[in-house]
């Protein structure tokens, strides 16, 4: 035998018995860098939404098995929430707004229960995420939101920190629509718009400036009797609607659904909406602007309802 061979088939039979043990660990942390940077591509731009609607339902699964593995991997994370947010913010909802229309308000029940569930997984897994950057961040949140605010800004300082910001902030504003949580998820609100002011701060195009359009919409969700600005959050919307060449179809909704029906403003509206309806074929959103032109059908045959004066 060659001098050293024997030591070298040890380390490497060591070595293969390594990685084996932590082969699914790494093929769990390169599917999620594969989703993390092909899911935008493919997605985005899909023409059916059925068949994305099962892709998905089918990786929320895989992604829980994946949890209990990387689940300190922050892409991996990054992927679930938005998997889960995505889910119950376009299927569950676009479900539940049909089954409304058509006056079947036990199934608007059950869906809404369900879009509770899913949304408060996602912002267990913000919490997670938070996590990763600094394991005083549950003690820095019984310090109050100046805390908060000083421990965002030491922890997230580069400009590709905004993603983390922004998936985080979102999850933690999804509860408030329908939450098995109740109340309770209103005190996450603050803190999400900590994380999103920020994300804006280091990246506001990211995501087609979710973010912005993430405040703008909470602002003109809000009475104005408990602290919103419709007005701001318009302004907000249109910055974000610029930033996409008004292409992202779903802003453009949103701006009609929130922003314009708590102004008032029945043009607003109308002209809003006939250009959802009227736009072209945008490839880098359709999958995303076929819901936004259901919602906008809908939206204007409740017109009547939306808006006190002709």
């Amino acid at each position: 035998m060659v001098p050293g061979t024997k030591s070298t088939i040890i380390i490497s039979l060591l070595v293969t018995a390594l990685t084996a043990c932590n082969l699914p660990a790494f093929q769990l942390k390169a599917t999620a860098d594969v989703q993390k940077t092909l899911n935008p591509q493919v997605i985005d731009s899909y023409w059916d939404p059925e068949i994305v609607e099962y892709a998905i339902a089918q990786s929320l699964v895989a992604n829980e098995f994946g949890m209990k593995v990387i689940g300190d991997y922050e892409p991996a994370l990054i992927s679930i929430i938005y998997a889960y947010a995505g889910y119950g913010q376009y299927w569950l909802l676009d479900k539940m707004e049909r089954a409304e229309e058509d006056g079947n308000f036990d199934e608007v029940e059950r869906i809404n229960r369900r879009m509770g569930a899913i949304f408060d997984r996602a912002a267990m897994y913000a919490r997670a995420l938070l996590r990763l950057r600094d394991d005083g961040f549950d003690h820095t949140l019984t310090q109050g939101w100046d805390a908060v605010k000083a421990w965002t800004d030491e922890n997230f300082f580069r400009k590709e920190d905004a993603e983390a910001l922004t998936v985080a902030g979102l999850a933690f504003l999804l509860p408030l629509q329908a939450s098995a949580e109740g109340s309770a998820a209103f005190t996450d609100r603050p803190l999400a718009e900590i994380l999103l002011n920020r994300s804006v701060e280091l990246d506001v195009e990211y995501k087609n400036a979710q973010a912005l359009m993430i405040l703008g919409n909470l602002e003109c969700s809000t009475p104005k009797g408990v602290g919103g600005n419709p007005e701001k959050g318009l302004a907000q919307m249109e910055r974000a609607v610029a930033i996409t060449k008004r292409k992202s179809l779903g802003m453009l909704v949103t701006i009609a659904d929130r922003c314009a029906v708590a102004l008032q403003d029945r043009k607003m509206f109308r002209r809003t909406l006939t250009e959802v309806l009227e736009a072209g074929d945008y490839q880098e959103f359709r999958l995303w602007n076929k819901f936004a032109r259901y919602k906008a059908e809908r939206l204007l045959k409740q017109e009547n309802e939306l808006f006190f004066e002709e």
